[in-house]
């Protein structure tokens, strides 16, 4: 995994930090197809909902509602990035959404308020079903194999159509494997993924794990990564990273989230996706490249 330091302006270095070099003046803003699932953050990230912290009740915003309102009309990242649009891979019916609908509905939860609307659009216009049928076949490996490449195929195809320049992975329960070489393909870890970092922690239980560490060590610190997709999990080339978070052993899971989220995840994703924009080009080939020949760390 390459680790490339980029020299930001003080403020923005201020506990965040971003990575790549040779800066390009964007013509346009970057536009970003986001991919989710309702079962991983919604049912078990209670987004979009109102959740009990400290006795209080608080509300829990989300990465796409945030870079809605962020990047929508009047936003302080308009002409940074736009949401091209929403895919969501839930099969309603099927899959446990608790009491979350797979796609927007009137009266009915989801992980960003019906009533939104973004540059003009309802929500549900910019919200697409794209359903991983493939995860209901059993019995038969190659079958699965093939309706999992055409669902990978058909994200990008829908990513094309919509004029997506990049697809970010905003708790997407899903490997991809063909994704990341058809087009750019990001993802926003909810925790450090530099193994550089003390606080790094990968893998698909990072709140349970950093619990974990809290609980065993009377505290502990975590953050988020924005990183390239590659083929090892939670590896790719990192484009903002912080580990700004600090845990108490005292939390539960929904505090931990909180804080991860406004602390962390959401100026992350925010600020990497503006980063990102003026290096693309460099950190996007920098992620194409072989792992054995990327340098393991290096300061500029």
């Amino acid at each position: 995994m390459n680790v490339v330091e980029f020299k930001a302006p003080a403020p923005l270095r201020s506990e965040f930090y971003f990575y790549g070099r040779h800066y390009v003046e964007p013509t346009k803003p970057l536009r970003v197809l986001i991919a989710t699932s309702i079962r991983d953050v919604g049912v078990d990230d209670n987004v979009g909902k109102q959740i009990m912290i400290d006795g209080r009740p608080t509300y829990m915003r989300g990465v796409l509602e945030s870079l809605l309102m962020a990047s929508g009309e009047g936003g302080p990242f308009r002409d940074q990035f736009q949401v091209a649009g929403v895919a969501v891979d839930d099969v309603q019916g099927q899959d446990r959404l608790d009491d979350y609908t797979a796609l927007p509905q009137q009266d009915r939860q989801w992980i960003v308020p019906f009533g939104t609307t973004y540059n003009g659009q309802p929500l549900k216009e910019i919200v697409h079903s794209h359903p991983s049928l493939f995860r209901k076949i059993a019995g038969n490996p190659a079958l699965k194999a093939d309706e999992k490449k055409r669902f990978e195929t058909g994200l990008v195809e829908l990513a094309k159509k919509l004029d997506a320049d990049v697809i970010l992975s905003d708790h997407f329960m899903l490997r991809f494997e063909l994704t990341q070489q058809l087009m750019p393909t990001i993802n926003i870890h909810p925790a450090v993924t530099n193994p550089d970092n003390p606080a790094c922690c990968r893998g698909k239980t990072p709140t349970k794990d950093i619990l974990e560490r809290a609980a065993r060590d009377g505290s502990t610190r975590t953050g988020a990564a924005l990183h390239f997709v590659n083929a090892e999990f939670d590896d790719g080339v990192i484009i903002a990273d912080t580990d700004r978070v600090v845990v108490k052993n005292d939390w539960d899971k929904n505090r931990l989230r909180l804080e991860v989220y406004n602390q962390a995840k959401i100026p992350v994703v925010q600020l990497g996706l503006s980063h990102l924009r003026e290096h693309f080009d460099y950190l996007y080939k920098l992620s194409q490249r072989p792992p054995a020949s990327e340098p393991r760390a290096l300061s500029l």
